[in-house]
This record gives C-alpha cells, structure tokens and sequence, in this order.
C-alpha cells in the first residue's frame, strides 16, 4: 500500500477495483468514489471497508477501503480504461486511471465453477472431443441439448433432432444425465454431434452449465448459440424457415414459446442466442451463479424465469416467435371447433345426468376459455398444443402431452387426428418412444372413422358405461353457457 493525503487506487482483481480513499479534512464520515470506464459514469462505492494495514495507519480506525465490481459487461475481452474519483476532492486517486483487458474466462466463479463440473458432475466427455473445438470455430453456430433418460441408446426422435440441427449448420454438443459410457449411446455421434455423459441431477440448467462451462472459451466466437433439450418431439416441419424467422427477428433472444406463469419469460426448451449475447458474460454469468437444485419448482423460478428477468435487465432484448397473446387467441377462435369434435365423439351421452365424458370435456374447455379471457395465464405447449401444431406451423410436440397430459388438457382426444397428419416418421417416433419411456396415457395412432356410430356400438359402449342404451333416447343437447355465447359471437364477428 502506498500512502497519500486521500487514498490510493490499489489494484483491478477478481473483477473489482480496489483502494482505499479518505477526507483528510473530514474523515469522520466515509468518501465516495465515482467509477468511470471509457470516459462513462457507471456507479460509485463508498469507502468504509476494513482493512487491517489501514487501521496499523491510524487511518478512520481502518474503515476507508473500497472495492468496486466492475459491470460484466466488460468482460468482453477488449481493452478498457477505468478511472477513480473521490467525489468530495474532484480529483483522482493516485494510479488512476489504469487500463485492464479480462474476457470472462477470467472471472473466478467461472473458473471455479468449471472445475467443479468437470470434478463432480462430468462422467465422460467423447473421446472425439478435441475434434468439437475446431469445428464450431469454423461453423459459428452451437447447440447445447441437454437429455436425459435411462435407456441404454438414444432414440430415433434424438438422432433426427441433432441431425436435424446439425443440417442446418450446427455443432450439436449434447449432455446426457443418466447411463454409463457404452457403444450404443456414443452411437449418436457424427461429425457435427458430440456428446458428453453427466450425473443424472439438476434438471436441464445444471446440463447446459456443463455444456457452457466445457465451451466457455468459444463462446465469444460464435454467431449463433441454442440451449435446448429433449423434451421435444420433432422436427415435424422442416426447421430451415423457423431459423430463418428467428434469424430475421433482429434481436438478442428468441424463444419459440413464452409464458406469464409466475412472471413472464421465454419458455426455455428451446433458446436461441445470437452474437450480442455470446460475446457477452451474461450467460456465462448466469449459469456460474445458478445452484444446483432437484426441485423442478425452483428449477422453473431460478431457472427458466430467472434468466429471462437477468437478460431483461442486462439490456438485451428478445422475442417469443409464437407468443402467448397470438396463440391464446388462435385457440379462442378455434373453440367452436373444439367442441364440435367433442359432439362428435363416438362416446354416448348419459342421458338424465350432467355426467357423462362429453360433458366433462366441455365443462374443461369452458374453464379454460374462462381462465384465458380473466387472464389467468396457462402453458401454451401444454393448454395450446394442437393450435400451435395445426393453425400456427409449430414444429414440435412435448412429449410429456402425449403420454402424461399433467395439466389434463380437454383437446387430448385430438391426439389421434392431429398425429395421421405428420409425417409417418413423427409417428413412428411417438411409438417408439412410448415403449420405451413409458408413462400414464396411451395416445392412440389410428384416425376415428369418420362413419357415424352405429346403435349397436353405441348400445355396447353405452352398457359398458351403465348408460341407456344410445339410439332409444335422443342426445342432450350442449347448453351454452351465456359467457360462450358472448366469446362465440366475437369470433363470429372477426
């Protein structure tokens, strides 16, 4: 330390200018430094820290050090000149201004952080692994996927969505949790794909952290970076238009889906980021700073909606490409459909009751036409699912609609329709997917038959049920309830 009348700029470390800084006319009350990087005011510190060598000094009893975090978007790689003044002198601290140049690999956490994955969570990086650097320096583009599941091999619907990716010029680097390094999982490896095994905990976040850490440095080079996982089966459109809608949207951030649950953000199974964001350290320092939960909950509040707020606020801008707004009212519109396929059902009424299948499907949608309209939000790929396929060219399916429906969505009997219209080899996937992960629906893979159901079978389904039988009693019809009739008629009237 070297001493002056009012202080001394010690040092840029670990991220932070240091010093110490005092009033030699009034050091009762602590000074305040004004911090300027490139000529631009970008905060202040108060100098009331102790040190041990400031007290020895007899020095406001050792209450005049400071430490400053400098903002991260500086750690860009690229000189920069930042300047101290104590605000009461108007003047500089000695040894200032100074110059530093740090790229985010030099921040602490991340290197702490990257040697904690690589310790405790990484099982496995390919032996092809050296090969993956090169290539994505010369393509620019990255996608981090992260999947998970306990089958020995990948499936089919993996190997045509990293090939698929990989079509359009990616280097596809996936993290596996779960499953011990085998010939049939390396298997999915091609020249562009690659593939790192990791312990099964943490949820998607804690895979993309891997990814993220073991790529850190080729970050700032890249044009294009994708998070994304498996819980998505497709492509069932060719993805070459929807990157170049994202392309064209002319921002920092793009999400296919967004969603106001909680608070709004994009929903984070598929993340683009273009080169604003992996030149800067925001990511990287997101992902240094988030911990490793396994509560899904919290993963949701600290992850997925977390990281949208913390881009927000850095300055970066994004965009949903199927926001919750358009698509909500896509599906408002296609309600009177909805229930038309409900009608249309070769499910017998129960009539004299207000039970029976059909009416229970009817009693959801209206709830949810409800929920919509009051602005209670819901998820769009669960709630929307079939209107993003059908009306709006969505590319994907969440994998858990099919075979678990969580959020028990009323078109769920459209399964069977919706799926005769994608390519057979999205059913064939579906298929295969069902018998191996299992889960506590059936999606059936035959369209109904568009016969009208006869008085036999209606008899037998309706004595299967405990009803009457279907063609001696005429079928209730469906009372509109005086909010669907005003929602009908605003349809109607566009």
């Amino acid at each position: 330390m070297e001493l002056t009348d009012n202080g001394y700029f010690d040092e840029v470390v670990d991220g932070s200018a240091k010093g110490w800084a005092v009033n030699p006319a009034n050091q009762d009350d602590p000074v305040t430094i004004d911090v300027v990087i490139d000529g631009e005011f970008v905060g202040e510190t108060i100098a009331d820290l102790f040190r041990e060598d400031l007290l020895q000094q007899k020095i406001r009893d050792g209450y005049a050090g400071f430490s400053f975090r400098i903002p991260i978007r500086y750690f860009d790689g690229k000189p920069h000149t930042i300047d101290l003044v104590q605000r009461e002198l108007k003047r500089a601290l000695p040894d200032s201004p100074r110059e530093f140049t740090w790229s985010v690999q030099d921040l602490p956490i991340l290197k702490e952080k990257t040697a904690w994955a690589e310790r405790e969570l990484v099982v496995r990086h390919s032996p092809r692994a050296n090969e993956m650097w090169p290539r994505v320096l010369r393509m620019k583009r990255l996608a981090i996927m992260s999947t998970s599941h306990g089958a020995p091999r990948f499936l089919s619907y993996h190997r045509e969505l990293v090939h698929a990716l990989s079509a359009l010029g990616f280097v596809v680097h996936i993290i596996h949790s779960g499953g011990e390094p085998s010939a049939a999982l390396s298997s999915i490896e091609s020249d562009n794909v690659f593939l790192t095994l990791k312990r099964n905990i943490g949820y998607d976040f804690n895979a993309w952290a891997v990814g993220i850490y073991t790529n850190c440095a080729l970050l700032p080079h890249l044009d294009e970076l994708l998070l994304l996982n498996d819980s998505i089966v497709g492509p069932i459109t060719d993805l070459a238009p929807l990157l170049e809608r994202i392309r064209a949207a002319n921002t920092d951030v793009v999400g296919l889906t967004d969603s106001f649950e909680r608070c709004y953000h994009l929903q984070s199974y598929f993340l683009w980021f273009g080169r604003a964001i992996c030149q800067s350290p925001a990511l990287q320092l997101f992902i240094a700073q988030y911990s490793l939960c396994s509560d899904k909950e919290i993963v949701i509040r600290e992850g997925d909606v977390s990281l949208t707020r913390y881009l927000i606020n850095a300055g970066f801008t994004m965009k949903a490409l199927f926001p919750y707004e358009a698509v909500a009212g896509a599906w408002l519109a296609a309600v009177p459909e909805l229930l038309a396929g409900v009608a249309a059902l070769p499910v017998p009424e129960q009539p004299g009751t207000n039970g029976g299948y059909k009416e229970s499907l009817r009693a959801r949608v209206d709830a949810i036409v409800a929920q919509v309209i009051e602005g209670i939000p819901v998820d769009p790929t669960h709630f929307f699912w079939d209107t993003l396929i059908t009306r709006m060219g969505f590319p994907f399916l969440k994998h858990d609609m099919l075979f678990v429906n969580p959020s028990g969505v009323p078109s769920y009997y459209r399964v069977s329709d919706v799926l005769q219209r994608a390519p057979e080899r999205i059913r064939d996937n579906i298929a295969e997917l069902r018998r191996v992960y299992g889960g506590s629906k059936t999606p059936f893979l035959m369209a109904r038959p568009e016969r009208a159901v006869t008085p036999e079978a209606a008899n037998a389904a309706g004595a299967l049920h405990g009803a009457m039988p279907q063609h001696d009693v005429p079928e209730r019809p469906y009372e509109i309830s005086p909010r669907r009739l005003a929602i009908e008629r605003v349809v109607a009237a566009r």
